[in-house]
């Protein structure tokens, strides 16, 4: 069988309508995507895992860039990813695109401990 895009929508369109026992079939969408070069559905997979960490390298090593990471902001929102998009040398997306997304998506209480956690590391001088 042959990796296509359309096998892997059809292995995470089955892991969204199921309601549990979804992570080795989004492992499995998740690969599948990778081994397409669709890195944007990819990093949402490794999302819905749990895996932040790697999602967000995942997506630098790919150079997603503005377009793609505030949709897939929009798709998984978490203060987590939020942190892991403003960190490192160079943030992946600028803070301001951040709050945007999580506001225009009615997320305004990740957007103010947002902005309430960058300020508490700005004073402990830990950005």
């Amino acid at each position: 069988m042959t990796c296509s895009p359309e096998l892997a929508d059809l292995i995470y369109g089955f892991c969204e309508r199921r309601a549990q026992g979804n992570q080795s079939l989004l492992a499995l969408a998740q690969r599948a995507y990778l081994r397409i070069d669709a890195f944007a559905p990819a990093v949402v997979c490794m999302l819905r895992q749990g895996r932040v960490r790697q999602a967000v390298e995942q997506a630098r090593r790919s150079g997603l860039g503005y377009p793609d990471l505030a949709e897939i902001l929009s798709q998984c929102p978490s203060l987590e990813l939020a942190h892991s998009l403003l960190s490192g040398s160079h943030s992946l997306l600028p803070l301001g695109v951040i709050l945007d997304t999580l506001i225009q998506d009615r997320r305004d209480d990740m957007a103010v401990q947002l902005i309430l956690d960058l300020h508490q590391a700005t004073s402990h001088g830990t950005v």
